[in-house]
């Protein structure tokens, strides 16, 4: 608007210089044409003819006394000092087209500009009439136009941060205290991210008017509004823990009243929960004692697995002892582990009085072997025996294994 005005007035001050100087032109004209008459009028008679010693034809009186020559001569001097005041002094008469020619240029090309405007990616413009109405909204890169009268308001698409945190971080407002359900005031510092719609400028212009006008009349208020109601649903230590879940509410609440603005909320970052000092020192004596209730929990379940592990060793013990003494047999039973059913082998036991003793010489001897073995392995120094004979032998010792390089 403003160019398309200084414009009017280029033009305006350039027109009417070519007007000057034209008029100027035919008045030098005319007055150059006067002059010439009454010096002819001044040096001729009433008939046209010379008049003898007339100032400026340089004639004496003839038969004048030296007086009267004298007077003569300076008549014809002062009217030569006067005749220059016949004629205007004017400006060269070059001058006054120039320069209204090159301000009506100048004012044609301002005229020309005021229709032009430029977009870059990621802006949208909004054009507004000289009454404040939106006459037309702009989302396409590159140059367009416009009609001269109207102005641009430009809108960043992009993604823009709204931070409020304390003295350290703060950038659109300081941190935003909030209460927890077990009454506990927490300092939050967090950063919402988020982007214009393009399609909606118009309606951001015509309640807004500028970016900074949404801003700072909606979303900052909505920000600071939401991040308070939303602790109110957790617990001190809840609200730290589930730190995730947080954001992602404040994120469905800030949605919900910015989809009619016309703003998208692409991110939540909740980057600091602070407490008043003895509220901090609770949360850590409360953290400590769940450490060791976890701790304690672990250590059961390591007993539980452990006492299994027994259970289970002294049970594959009982069904050898059934199958080896008392020739018991194996079967394949269905059980609910862990929730899952899956097939197990079951020795189903021999009663005490079908029992038979079954550790014959083969099976003592077998076991004899085992037992040797084990206590070799152990690195122990093993002395046997032999059947029949009353001297003691000594077993070798079993090769040391290679440790296997990492």
């Amino acid at each position: 608007m403003a160019t398309f005005v200084l414009g009017i007035l280029l033009l305006a001050l350039g027109i009417g210089l070519l007007v000057a100087a034209h008029r100027r032109h035919a008045r030098g004209g005319a007055v150059a044409g006067r002059s010439t008459g009454r010096a002819t009028e001044r040096a001729s008679g009433p008939g046209g003819d010379p008049v003898a010693g007339a100032p400026g034809v340089g004639a004496e009186p003839a038969g004048s006394s030296p007086a009267e020559v004298n007077r003569w001569e300076a008549a014809a001097r002062a009217q030569r000092r006067r005749a220059p005041l016949d004629v205007p002094r004017v400006a060269p008469g070059w001058l006054l087209p120039v320069v209204g020619w090159a301000l009506t240029g100048l004012g044609a090309l301002c005229r020309f500009l005021s229709t032009l405007y430029t977009r870059d990616v990621g802006e949208a413009i909004v054009q507004r009439t000289p009454g404040g109405t939106v006459a037309s909204v702009d989302t396409t890169p590159g140059f367009s136009m416009k009609a001269p009268w109207n102005d641009i308001v430009r809108y960043d698409v992009r993604n823009q941060v709204i931070t409020m945190a304390g003295e350290q971080g703060a950038t659109d407002g300081p941190a935003i205290n909030a209460q927890t359900t077990d009454n506990a005031t927490a300092a939050i510092d967090i950063t919402v991210r988020y982007s214009i719609v393009p399609a909606k400028v118009g309606e951001i212009y015509s309640a807004y008017r500028t970016q900074e006008g949404l801003v700072s009349r909606a979303l900052d208020v909505d920000v600071r509004s939401i991040v308070r109601d939303v602790p109110v649903h957790y617990t001190a230590g809840e609200l730290r823990q589930r730190r995730a879940q947080v954001s992602a509410d404040i994120a469905k609440e800030l949605q919900q009243r910015w989809d009619r603005l016309g703003v998208t909320v692409d991110s939540v970052d909740l980057r600091d929960i602070r407490y008043p000092q003895e509220i901090e020192q609770s949360l850590a004596a409360v953290q400590t004692a769940r450490s060791r209730v976890e701790s304690a929990r672990a250590e059961l379940e390591s007993a539980k697995i452990n006492a299994e592990k027994v259970k289970t060793e002294a049970q594959a013990q009982s069904d050898s002892d059934q199958i080896i003494r008392c020739g018991a047999m194996s079967t394949t039973v269905k059980e609910m582990i862990a929730g899952k059913e899956v097939n197990s082998v079951k020795v189903v036991p021999v009663p005490p009085a079908q029992c038979q003793n079954r550790l014959n010489e083969q099976v003592l001897t077998s076991k004899y072997i085992d037992m040797l073995k084990e206590a070799a392995g152990k690195g122990n120094t093993v002395y046997v025996v032999p059947p029949n004979q009353s001297s003691l032998l000594q077993l070798p010792a079993p090769a040391a294994q290679p440790t296997p390089k990492p």
